[in-house]
């Protein structure tokens, strides 16, 4: 009875000695106290947040002053950047606590959750299927006897037809006939029931805004289709009209690559033209590196091409 307390009071006084001995006893205290360890482990997670976020608002105020923090503030604020902000903190406390080599996972999502949603892979892939056509120049091309806008680039707005994102084709196909570098314009596209909101049709939309734009409906032309291969396929029926005189097809800069490939599978010749181009050759800005959901609808766009690709349409 007498050598028990003697046992204690040796193991403690030399825990009290030895600052190892300390942190294994405080670990040991904390892992007796889940709800504490827990409050411990999130408060860290908050702090390596708030720093991350600090660090980056710093480097935009340093890139572009003022306007480079708000916006830096702005993009962080945004789903995905509070998502990958949240990821990261939490990537760091898993390595500071478990060690790197456990921790690859987490930083292998990590790597992947970067690559899709900053600008530098969308940009190359981009770039890629945007530049592999070449498109026309009036300099150099002359006249078309006619421009087959594929449709796409509108909507029906509350009170009027709208341009959409992919809007330029239809402003773009305008000046050309303003320019007197096509007599004609001809529009494509049908709504899709059940799988679109707008089940207007997108010739419609088209029609609408060239007449606003002083065309006259003697000049423009409408071919059915809802899809790609349907507008082709209505254009090699009335190819003919056109006695040899070349025609051009225009659509958004990453769709054309398609649109050139089933017009070819078709036997039809015609001029590509781009309109609405996304890639760029300007320098990336520091912004490009935070992550965003705009990178993450570029790639969007880009599978749906290469899965166009790989199943010939």
């Amino acid at each position: 009875m007498h050598r028990a307390p003697s046992t204690i009071d040796v193991t403690h006084t030399t825990s009290s000695s030895h600052p190892k001995s300390q942190l294994h006893e405080s670990q040991l205290h904390e892992s007796l106290n889940p709800g504490r360890l827990k409050r411990i482990q999130f408060s860290r997670l908050i702090l390596t947040a708030a720093a991350i976020v600090f660090a980056l608002v710093l480097i935009g105020f340093l890139f572009a002053g003022k306007s480079g923090a708000e916006k830096t503030i702005i993009r962080l604020l945004q789903p995905i950047g509070a998502g990958w902000i949240c990821l990261t903190a939490w990537c760091i406390q898993h390595t500071l606590l478990n060690g790197l080599r456990r921790s690859m996972m987490p930083w292998l999502v990590w790597i992947a959750i970067v690559l899709l949603t900053t600008s530098p892979f969308a940009a190359w892939c981009l770039h890629r299927l945007e530049s592999s056509v070449e498109s026309y120049q009036p300099e150099r091309d002359g006249k078309l006897a006619a421009v087959v806008v594929l449709g796409g680039g509108t909507r029906q707005g509350p009170t009027r037809a709208e341009m959409a994102s992919a809007g330029d084709r239809v402003l773009y196909a305008a000046q050309l006939y303003h320019q007197g570098l096509t007599p004609r314009l001809i529009t494509t596209g049908d709504a899709t029931p059940g799988i679109s909101r707008d089940t207007s049709s997108p010739r419609e939309h088209t029609l609408e805004i060239w007449n606003k734009l002083n065309i006259p409906l003697e000049a423009i032309g409408s071919l059915q289709g809802q899809n790609t291969f349907q507008e082709m396929q209505s254009l090699k029926k009335i190819f003919d009209q056109f006695n040899g005189g070349r025609v051009g097809v225009l659509t958004s800069a990453l769709h054309l690559p398609r649109a050139m490939r089933l017009a070819q599978s078709l036997g039809l010749e015609v001029v590509p033209l781009a309109a609405n181009h996304e890639s760029s050759d300007d320098p990336f800005a520091f912004l490009d590196f935070i992550p965003s959901a705009g990178p993450l609808n570029q790639l969007a766009a880009c599978q749906h091409e290469f899965m166009a690709w790989f199943v010939g349409r």
